[in-house]
């Protein structure tokens, strides 16, 4: 619980009034702990992924953790798979089995 609205708003991407008038409405999570509006990071987080929500994490430095310094690891050579015949049905479960 260490997000406050005006972190919300700049990973949102939402102007603070608007993460106001959700809160308002219930629409958000939050908790008020010793008259502080507070945000738990990991509710948000799915609460913005469920709505469609783009999130800015890039330079927010409570969202250290998701920070991602290089995409070497993601795009190295071992990471595409071509010429792959899978069935439409079957497509996920045979991806698994490649990896």
């Amino acid at each position: 619980m260490d997000l406050t609205v005006k972190d919300i708003s700049t990973l949102l991407l939402l102007p603070e009034k608007e993460i106001q008038s959700l809160m308002k409405k219930k629409e958000i999570p939050y908790q008020t702990i010793n008259d502080k509006l507070l945000f738990n990071k990991q509710q948000i987080i799915e609460w913005a992924l469920s709505r469609n929500i783009p999130l800015n994490i890039s330079k927010h430095k409570k969202m250290s953790e998701y920070h991602v310094e290089t995409l070497n690891t993601l795009l190295g050579q071992n990471s595409f798979f071509y010429d792959c015949l899978f069935s439409e049905q079957h497509y996920i479960e045979e991806m698994v089995n490649l990896l």
